[in-house]
């Protein structure tokens, strides 16, 4: 019990400095998009909508409960998808995909039509996903912890072949502990920096 309690007690964020350094990649990783974005803008279609309901009623690939109340795991969440979004734009930017992004809610966006649904559980499996099914083109929304009051947040990506059909997808929701499905796994928040640098470790 001791050494339960021992290691809860290790966290990512000890210091006012540690939360300024992670808040500052989160920041450089979305000004890094934003730059992308702008600098490609010939195949990148935007969705602009603030309609958050048909996430909520949209069924994910993998649900994932965290302490929201926890800035470790609040801000981890955050960084998490920062970074699969500067992942799949970069996967766009290099493979010149026609894509549709979108940093909030759309109907056509939470797309619930049937495709092989991935599990992937790190930063290098979603990269590998990419280069194994090789789309010509990608849908990529997130919904950010903070832009939501309702306690759920998190990302689709869904890759289409050139004759558009739906052949994978990607819908993480995650969920604030407190009304976190049961099947629901727990968000692996990292506790040193090193270990969120480390691309091939597991979310969840």
């Amino acid at each position: 019990m001791n050494s339960q309690t021992q290691e809860k007690n290790v966290t990512l964020i000890n210091s006012e400095e540690d939360l300024d350094l992670l808040q500052g990649r989160i920041e450089f990783q979305r000004f890094q998009l934003h730059k992308n974005l702008s600098d490609f803008p010939n195949t990148i279609s935007f969705i602009n909508s603030s309609d958050k309901s048909d996430f909520n009623n949209t069924n994910p690939t993998v649900s994932i409960t965290c302490d929201l109340s926890d800035i470790n795991d609040r801000k981890f969440a955050e960084y998490l998808l920062s970074s699969l979004a500067e992942l799949v734009v970069k996967y766009i930017v290099e493979n010149n995909l026609q894509a549709f992004i979108g940093h909030e809610m759309s109907e056509k966006t939470w797309l619930s039509i049937d495709a092989q649904a991935s599990q992937v559980d790190s930063m290098n499996e979603v990269e590998r996903l990419l280069n194994q099914f090789k789309p010509s083109k990608l849908i990529y929304c997130d919904l950010m912890p903070y832009m939501n009051i309702d306690s759920v947040f998190g990302f689709g990506l869904y890759l289409f072949d050139e004759a558009n059909n739906l052949i994978a997808k990607l819908v993480y929701k995650f969920f604030d502990e407190s009304i976190a499905p049961e099947n629901a796994r727990k968000l692996n928040t990292p506790t040193t920096f090193e270990q969120l640098d480390d691309s091939s470790r597991p979310f969840f």
